[in-house]
């Protein structure tokens, strides 16, 4: 199971970062993804589409970032060792009112524009979180289990500390362990664990414990000199203290310096942190009380061997003495028969049964109380009697099998276990005794005479006992107690009741253990069984996408970085009319039949990673049928992995559109022959009379005058014509290519300076020199020719003609701008139509014509006219070549 936890933080890590390169492509920006440390209010740099992660953003108050939406200001970002003010666009990422990273975007004023969403990317870091916290509660689990078993087995403080400090620094996963013993006015190193570059002096004195036992966890950064006093000249980054007592004596004190990175583990901050000091106190609890079973077993052997020597006159101490090691010896066998089961109630049995039987402490009763931590409240669960218990024994009379009896009998119903009325609580809040078992973990023995004086705080318990003399004792685990258990014994004056009640105080504590390990562990199947649903529930989606990308009608074709078929839809198949295996794994080279038009755009935007928009092309090899093109780069961590090409059928579409706009133009011709036809007239009257007038001219001067003036007419005969037949005709099917707007301006400015010159008008260019778009080089060419003569010739002497290049959101902006006379809005609205013109000559078809050919290249022509900005004819074209 734990290495399905692995290989599930191994997914989700890879999903992680997929959402992530998501975000990218749609905002198409530059962003880092950081990482809350709560311990340190900071953001930490996990993945970034530049560069390598290295940091961190200092946050002073996290409540404003609670809250949705884009947080643009200045941030104090530490870089290295450089800490500096820097303006960012922050996008918390947060799930139920928890902090849990942000995305950070360099360049804050597009962001606004297109926030990405975000949810599915918070929802995968709190799941990563929650499954390396699972990941590592269960591994502690596996080593807590083998802890306990060193602290039970172990007969001697020298190996109880040799193997019990070697499974810890496993289980703290730290580089350095070391505890130091309490010699009065300093503390001496007793053991230590380290890696090789780690080491720690040799004593220190009672002033600096006193400060590790009041603060615990410490960061190196910001107690620099603590650490010189313990580590010497170590890089210790962090470290945490733990005191281990012994009878509510300083023993020593545990020290475990920095944390071992696991690359499998999902964890925000590398130092170390309250959950290892809690574990720290853990193994300090255990070893203390393995101290007291070793140092209490050392006690009674030695105790042993002396009354041996005094047999004669001490035989009934020799006798106590058997009997409390023979209980030690069930104490073992108890504590693993309730470390064998995750049931509470199989514990809670096992616990009363060995209090009350004779091989186990053999008290007169015991009560089970459990606690209720929301309501400070104590509720009864079982009773149990020596007598009644006394028949399950049977014949079972021999240790040995004490272990097997108690396992048997906690799976069954039993029926001297009395089920007490657990809604008649006990409240602990405000009882002196009760609070000083519950929360400060104390024994209380109540006799008569207490019983007397503390009547009202005891009056509750008194009654569920029955009794006048009793032990009330705390059943504790690592963090805090569990339950209480109250036992009753007819006499207190047997030479063996204290060393008896050491012994339960020890059982009590490893049922404390048992009971929260259990709830660990229904904890832990619970985060288990939850990851399991997630799991199931993205393999679910990871199906549906995939059936939704072989659903699209768009055909899809994914190829590698060496542009090797990866990936392609049935519609692609379709089109193409091949099967996905002659497809897959194959390089592009292989159907360059197919491809060869696109292939360098392909290769293009592998080296580039820009996405280009192509409409309206074919691919000879599939015959007439027309496509829309899109040709993307496919990211992976930051970087290029592939290319997605995207081909929409339009055929219909296209014939459609064009048979359209053969119709209209028809249909226009049709409506303004009369116009056509009197703009012929008026050259051919021209013509006819100056031919009339050269049959009687008498001299050569006159014929050359009246040539030219027919010259002239023919000329604007033949324009007229040609913007006719330009107006008519369908649009041309050319290759497009990637043109430099700025060239192809300097080229038109080059062709009518002479000519501007001459009518006294200044031609400037100005904008954007690496504005670029995808198109047919004459047409668009036509198009400016047209508006910069317009410009010229509605511009008087002195003025300025501007021609400004912007690029914005992907788009080339050309704009033509003069300071002549305003064009009303009324004409404004018509410049574009066809035969409209305002001049006293021309046949009004210049800009319809500009108009069309801006539209071949799907962009769109506009004008605006103020006496601000003069009169501005902006061409508006996708700089992809959409």
């Amino acid at each position: 199971m734990m290495d399905n936890v692995l290989n599930l933080i191994n997914e989700l890590s890879k999903e992680l970062d997929a959402e992530f390169q998501k975000i990218l492509e749609k905002t198409g920006m530059h962003c880092s993804l950081f990482l809350f440390e709560k311990y340190r209010k900071r953001l930490k740099e996990y993945r970034s589409s530049s560069g390598t992660p290295d940091r961190q953003i200092h946050l002073k108050d996290t409540t404003s970032f609670l809250k949705p939406g884009l947080k643009i200001r200045e941030f104090p970002v530490r870089q290295g060792v450089l800490l500096r003010k820097t303006k960012l666009a922050l996008l918390p990422l947060f799930r139920d009112d928890a902090l849990l990273g942000a995305l950070v975007f360099q360049k804050p004023e597009p962001v606004t524009e297109k926030l990405p969403d975000t949810e599915r990317l918070a929802f995968l870091i709190e799941l990563l979180i929650r499954l390396s916290e699972g990941y590592e509660a269960a591994r502690q689990l596996e080593i807590s289990k083998e802890l306990t078993d060193i602290c039970e087995r172990c007969h001697d403080e020298e190996g109880l500390f040799q193997r019990s400090l070697n499974t810890a620094i496993k289980l703290l996963r730290v580089n350095l362990l070391a505890i130091y013993k309490n010699r009065g006015t300093s503390f001496e190193l007793l053991k230590t664990f380290n890696a090789p570059e780690y080491s720690c002096v040799d004593r220190f004195e009672a002033e600096t414990a006193k400060k590790l036992l009041k603060e615990e966890l410490f960061l190196s950064s910001r107690e620099p000199e603590l650490a010189a006093k313990l580590f010497g000249k170590s890089k210790v980054k962090s470290f945490i203290a733990a005191p281990l007592y012994f009878n509510e004596d300083l023993e020593g004190v545990f020290i475990a310096a920095d944390r071992k990175e696991n690359p499998m583990e999902f964890r925000i901050h590398k130092h170390l942190d309250e959950n290892d000091v809690e574990l720290l106190h853990d193994l300090s609890h255990r070893l203390a009380v393995s101290l007291s079973r070793i140092r209490l077993k050392e006690k009674l052997e030695n105790e042993l061997k002396r009354l041996k020597d005094l047999q004669k006159e001490n035989q009934e101490y020799i006798e106590l003495q058997r009997l409390q090691l023979r209980r030690l010896n069930a104490l073992h066998k108890i504590s693993q028969a309730m470390r064998a089961t995750f049931s509470r109630s199989r514990i809670i049995k096992t616990l009363l049964l060995s209090v009350v039987i004779e091989e186990g402490l053999d008290f007169d009763r015991a009560l089970f109380l459990e606690r209720d931590k929301e309501s400070l409240f104590l509720n009864p669960l079982y009773s149990l009697l020596r007598k009644c218990a006394r028949k399950l024994m049977g014949s079972t009379t021999n240790y040995n099998d004490l272990h097997q009896f108690l396992m048997e009998a906690s799976l069954k119903e039993l029926d001297c276990l009395e089920k007490l009325d657990s809604v008649k609580g006990l409240s602990y809040s405000g009882n002196k005794l009760l609070e000083r078992v519950v929360l400060r973990k104390k024994t209380v023995h109540v006799t008569p005479e207490v019983l007397d004086v503390r009547k009202e705080e005891l009056y509750q318990l008194k009654a569920l006992v029955g009794g006048k003399e009793f032990i009330i004792v705390p059943v504790s685990g690592q963090q805090e107690v569990e339950g209480v258990l109250v036992v009753e014994k007819k006499s207190s004056q047997d030479k063996s009741f204290s060393t008896t009640l050491e012994i339960l105080e020890l059982l009590a504590d490893s049922a404390g253990l048992s009971l929260e390990l259990a709830e660990n562990y229904d904890h832990l199947l619970q985060i288990t069984k939850s990851l399991e649903d997630e799991k199931e529930l993205s393999n679910y989606y990871r199906t549906f996408l995939t059936n939704i990308l072989q659903s699209l009608e768009t055909s899809i074709v994914v190829f590698d970085r060496e542009l090797n078929v990866t990936e392609v839809n049935r519609s692609a198949e379709r089109l193409l009319k091949m099967p996905r295996e002659m497809l897959i794994r194959h390089n592009i080279k292989s159907f360059e039949k197919i491809f060869a038009p696109f292939l360098p755009l392909i290769e293009e935007v592998a080296i580039s990673g820009e996405t280009l928009f192509l409409t309206g092309r074919r691919l000879p090899a599939l015959g007439d049928v027309v496509l829309d093109i899109r040709i993307l780069p496919l990211f992976e961590q930051s970087r290029i992995a592939g290319v997605i090409l995207s081909m929409n059928d339009v055929t219909e579409r296209y014939k459609l559109e064009e048979e359209l706009k053969k119709r209209e133009k028809l249909s226009t011709l049709g409506e303004v022959s009369a116009k056509i036809a009197h703009e012929i007239r008026n050259p051919i009257s021209v013509i006819s009379g100056f031919v009339n007038r050269l049959k009687k001219a008498p001299t050569k001067e006159k014929v050359e005058k009246y040539s030219d003036i027919i010259l002239e007419e023919m000329k604007r005969l033949e324009k007229i014509v040609t913007e006719v037949l330009e107006y008519s005709r369908s649009s041309p099917e050319s290759l497009f290519e990637k043109i430099s707007a700025y060239s192809l301006c300097e080229e038109v400015i080059d062709e009518y300076q002479v000519y501007a010159l001459e009518k006294g008008i200044g031609l400037i260019l100005e904008g954007d020199k690496n504005a670029s778009f995808f198109g047919n080089k004459n047409r668009i060419k036509q198009v400016i020719i047209n508006l910069v003569q317009n410009a010229i010739e509605a511009s008087k002497e002195s003025e300025k003609v501007r021609i400004v290049l912007k690029k914005i959101d992907g788009d080339v902006f050309i704009e033509v701008i003069n300071k002549g006379k305003v064009i009303p809005s009324a004409i404004l609205k018509r410049v574009f139509e066809p035969f409209f013109t305002t001049k006293s000559y021309g046949t009004g078809l210049g800009l319809s014509i500009c108009k069309n050919i801006v539209e071949e290249h799907k962009g769109y022509i506009e004008a605006e006219s103020d006496l601000n900005k003069g009169t501005i004819f902006r061409v508006i074209l996708p700089s992809g070549g959409e």
